[in-house]
């Protein structure tokens, strides 16, 4: 264990980690080793890969809980455990949001009880500047023999923090922002006596050497404080804000650049400075209050919503009520009086402002959202959900909101409404009674009595097959509704109050496999998986149903104990022996209309153990082993090919696996399953020629519509970029007789021909455009020969004369691709219908640009949007020329929409979105993920698309709040992930700056990648 190498006696921390390497070798090397290390410091080292072996792990942050049971134990030792109660409880109160937030840090904990332990009035600070500022007092007791000087010394004091100011901000301007080489340290502090005191005290650390001309590179303690010290010696608001309306080319404008946002949170909280500098601060936020942008409100919304943030710390304002009725109409909506009608606000507006309303006086939140929700149920008759989980967030508990949303629960006869009330709910309630137990009622509720609710329906002029089409419409409605209400509250039913058995009970029983509530069971075994199992009575009730004669039962039991025990040969052969034997369940299914009977397979249970197989056996050899022995055993056709398709899913490149494969293609015969185990072939065996070969001689014999169609959704997977295949399915183009193959062709070109300049192809595609002057048919050919061919100039042409007329009326959904394309004609930008529907794209452009360049664009001769997306995606654009190693496969991600974003849900749905758009070219299917399990499991299927081992995620366009990367962190085993960020990230997340030469910094770094 070797703790604290950032302390060690070395010249820097890279020479420690480096003399650390030369021990750790021949037998030494063999043992497992621990060492800590400061977080900017251990970021800064593992850079050069000097420890390549370790892994990295983070200290968590403390929950609510965590933080009590700290503090308690603090004081106990201090045998002042009454002291230790009283810091709890005003910990807990109202307004205390900020500091609780601080103190889930330990060492911030810990300074706070020691703050709290000498200063004998027992307050806290009311701002998180003045728990900075009384840290720092406290940080030169921390070790004091160090800085005696410091301790005595007021006026040496105020000279470092000043001389340490000057230079956070002279970082904060520049581009390297916290890595500080010596010379800028020195020359911006302005003393060199102040630096080097600064290092003795331990403001600033070596934590690395510039690599061109050897200079020791330092940064500050903690980027927190690097941005407290900026505050210190910025003595007018016009620093952050200097607006010159009709040329904003001379303003200061840092108000709406992110890196500066806690900068000025810092200065509005410092208490210093007398009445002088309270003056200043209101002026400051009056500004921010009447900013004209002249360009739609688009930077009058952001100065806003900076000011509700800022009001946080500056709780004096004279404006505060003002500022957040104002968000608190934009997110719930206001009377038009006007037109007398209620008016809602552009979502994106609504979305803004209601994460706003999180994070700015909470008590005016609540106050002013109950009028406008109470007042908008008034003129509307109407309860909206979405504004009472906005209330119930920022005030869990809150009894308005509550009671509403169990209203809606109860009463409410849309299924929609009330399973969205039961998910609130458990959001919101936490340890509510009256939740509770409108929960309860909804799990207690039986279907059958629902059931027994069908109206009659019975028409006298309609036939009785009409009638019975009706019931049995009405009765699957209920049945799948009821089935995800009662998800959804048992769900919540564990949140407001865990480990309850009902809840438990409820997602046992819910845990069977059953297609008409796939996802509700799905759900079901994901969230017994997370806590179900922590349980003993749940264990037992799980192995019970291990036993049960019950297939669906049995393999569901046997699925949730295979995602937590993977190796558990029990549940594997459970799983193995239905996938091969299980009964599918056959009924007489009657025609309603006509009233004939014939017999379905119902549901099979082959299918459910070939997913759960799937999803546990990635890389696991003990399932891989197994279906190796079983394949060389069955004979059935059918068997063997799901066999296969599970072995190429978790076996990928095992020489074991394709070895197998092989010899199942060679010795079956049947075409349609010949098809299918060339497909699992080439997922096992990325560019298997004979794979290939067998598909492509299936679809040049193919000899109806469906077949031709089946293998080309095959080639789709396995043959991209494969010339062969390419130009085979090309060929089909010609044949215009039948539409459904000429259409699968397209799709199927578009995703195996992107950038392959294949001749054949464009030949094809060029003699379309020659032959047909349909404008839509023109359009579509043109689209696919520049994905295949970019910057073909015929292709260019065709597309800047056509714009199909159903991307015209629904523009603004296209909107993103589109632009992506580059194809829009002129006119579309210019028109004034363009500029209307796509508020949400400028939205975005605003808060991503510098204010006087979106100034500039918007008061061009023509609003010209492309020049917007120009001006802030450069970086992004940039980022998509990254290529591909034999190993990694880069994925540069926009996530813009994420910005600021706190929501897991949110998060993960929105980073599959862009995993997928990015690695498919047009995906059929996205799925839905609600958290970071989830998003890791579809992942080995992208690398088997890509046909790559590693995936490497280059984010840009958001900066990485704390959720979001606690987020990736869980990702890391299975992802490579960059951001482009000033801010320094803990490895094994890794961040870029802005400069130069990123393109080629981040392609070394793929290149490394193993």
């Amino acid at each position: 264990m070797l703790d604290g190498v950032d302390e060690m006696g070395e010249s820097s921390p890279i020479q420690a980690l480096n003399k650390i390497a030369q021990e750790l070798t021949n037998w030494l090397g063999q043992a497992r080793v621990i060492l800590t290390c400061r977080l900017n410091v251990w970021d800064a080292t593992t850079n050069n890969n000097i420890l390549p072996g370790f892994t990295t792990f983070k200290t968590q942050e403390f929950t609510p809980e965590d933080v009590e049971k700290f503090i308690r134990d603090w004081f106990a030792k201090a045998n002042k455990i009454n002291h230790g109660e009283k810091l709890i409880a005003q910990l807990r109160e109202e307004g205390k949001e900020r500091i609780r937030e601080l103190v889930t840090n330990p060492l911030r904990l810990s300074l706070l009880c020691q703050i709290f332990d000498q200063d004998e009035n027992g307050e806290l600070p009311e701002t998180k500047a003045q728990f900075y500022q009384l840290f720092t007092r406290y940080f030169y007791e921390w070790k004091p023999e160090l800085v005696p000087d410091l301790i005595t010394s007021y006026e040496l004091r105020e000279k470092l923090h000043q001389g340490l100011g000057k230079l956070a901000l002279a970082g904060i301007n520049s581009d390297v922002r916290f890595r500080l080489k010596r010379s800028f340290a020195v020359k911006a502090m302005g003393d060199e006596r102040l630096f080097n005191l600064a290092c003795e005290v331990g403001w600033l650390n070596q934590v690395d050497r510039d690599a061109v001309n050897d200079e020791d590179v330092y940064a500050f303690f903690h980027p927190n404080f690097q941005e407290y010290f900026a505050a210190l010696v910025i003595d007018d608001w016009r620093y952050f804000l200097n607006h010159v309306a009709d040329n904003p080319d001379q303003g200061v404008y840092r108000v709406f650049e992110a890196k500066w946002k806690e900068v000025i949170l810092l200065w509005s909280g410092n208490k210093n400075g007398g009445q002088a500098y309270q003056d200043q601060k209101e002026e400051f936020i009056k500004a921010l209050f009447d900013f004209q942008d002249n360009c739609d409100n688009f930077y009058w919304y952001q100065s806003i919503i900076l000011a509700s943030h800022i009001i946080t710390e500056y709780k004096e304002c004279s404006l505060a009520e003002a500022i957040v009725w104002l968000i608190s109409s934009w997110a719930v909506g206001d009377f038009n009086e006007q037109e007398q009608k209620w008016q809602d606000f552009p979502l994106y507006i609504k979305n803004f402002a209601s994460k706003a309303l999180l994070k700015t006086n909470s008590s005016l939140a609540v106050e002013f959202l109950e009028i406008f929700i109470e007042y908008k149920i008034g003129e509307t008759g109407k309860i909206n959900l979405r504004d009472l989980e906005c209330l119930g967030l920022i005030q869990p508990g809150n009894y308005y909101a509550v009671n509403k949303v169990i209203y809606l629960l109860q009463n409410s006869k849309n299924w929609s409404i009330r399973q969205e009330a039961a998910r609130i709910l458990g959001d919101i309630a936490f340890g509510n009674l009256e939740a509770k137990n409108a929960l309860l009622e909804v799990i207690h509720t039986k279907t059958g009595d629902l059931l027994a609710s069908i109206p009659d329906f019975k028409v006298d002029s309609e036939p009785d097959s009409i009638t019975k089409l009706r019931q049995g419409l009405e009765r699957s409605k209920i049945l799948n509704n009821k089935s995800e209400l009662d998800f959804r509250a048992s769900e919540s039913l564990y949140k407001i109050d865990p480990g309850n058995p009902e809840a438990i009970k409820t997602l046992i029983n819910m845990s069977c496999w059953y297609i008409s509530a796939k996802c509700t069971y799905e759900n079901a075994i994901f969230l017994l998986k997370s806590i179900g199992l922590r349980q003993p009575e749940a264990i037992v009730e799980l192995r019970n149903k291990l036993n049960s004669n019950n297939e669906a039962v049995r393999g569901a039991a046997a699925e949730i104990f295979a995602k937590v025990e993977p190796n558990n040969q029990e549940v594997i052969d459970i799983l193995i022996e239905l996938l091969c034997n299980g009964s599918p369940v056959i009924g007489e299914v009657e025609d309603l209309l006509t009233g004939n009977k014939k017999s379905e397979i119902l549901e099979d249970y082959r299918h459910y153990a070939e997913y759960a197989l799937i999803s546990v056996g990635v890389d696991n050899l003990i399932v891989i082993n197994k279906l190796i022995d079983l394949l060389y055993s069955v004979n059935k056709s059918e068997n063997i090919v799901k066999i296969t398709n599970i072995l190429a899913q978790i076996g990928t490149e095992n020489t074991e696996v394709i070895s197998v494969l092989t010899n199942a293609l060679k010795n079956n015969l049947n075409d349609k399953f010949r098809r299918e185990i060339a497909e699992n072939l080439g997922i096992a065996d990325p560019g298997n020629k004979e794979a290939i070969d067998t598909l492509l001689n299936l679809l040049n014999n193919s000899e109806n519509t469906t077949d031709c169609i089946t293998v080309m959704w095959s080639l789709e997977k396995i043959a991209v970029g494969n010339d062969k295949a390419i130009e085979s399915v090309a060929n089909l183009l010609p044949n215009f007789q039948d539409i459904q193959i000429w259409k699968r062709a397209f799709s199927t070109l578009e995703k195996i021909a992107v950038n392959t300049h294949n001749k054949i192809a464009v030949n094809v595609l060029t003699t379309l455009l020659d032959n047909y002057k349909d404008e839509s048919i023109m359009y579509t050919v043109a689209d696919l020969l520049s994905i295949i061919d970019p910057d073909n100039a015929i292709a260019t042409e065709v597309l800047s004369k056509w714009f199909p007329r159903d991307m015209q009326l629904g523009f603004s959904k296209k909107l993103w691709e589109i632009l992506n394309l580059d194809k829009i004609p002129k006119k579309i930008f210019d028109s004034t219908k363009y500029r209307k529907e796509s508020q949400e794209y400028i939205w975005h452009c605003a808060q991503n640009m510098s204010y006087p360049k979106f100034y500039h664009v918007w008061h061009s001769s023509k609003l010209s949007l492309k020049n917007l997306e120009n001006q802030f995606t450069d970086t992004h654009s940039l980022l998509t020329q990254l290529q591909p190693t034999t190993k990694t496969y880069p994925l540069p991600l926009n996530l813009k929409n994420l910005q600021n974003e706190t929501d897991i849900i949110e998060i993960s749905q929105e980073i599959c979105n862009q995993i997928y758009l990015t690695a498919f070219t047009a995906p059929e299917e996205i799925p839905t993920v609600i958290n970071a399990p989830q998003l890791k499991s579809k992942i080995p299927q992208i690398k088997k698309y890509l046909k790559t081992e590693n995936l490497a995620l280059i984010i840009n366009n958001c900066e990485a709040n704390e959720t979001i990367i606690n987020f990736c962190n869980k990702l890391t085993d299975v992802l490579h992930i960059a951001f482009i960020t000033e801010q320094p990230l803990n490895p094994p997340l890794r961040g870029f700056p802005q400069q130069q030469n990123l393109l080629n910094t981040i392609q070394n770094w793929i290149n490394e990648i193993e």
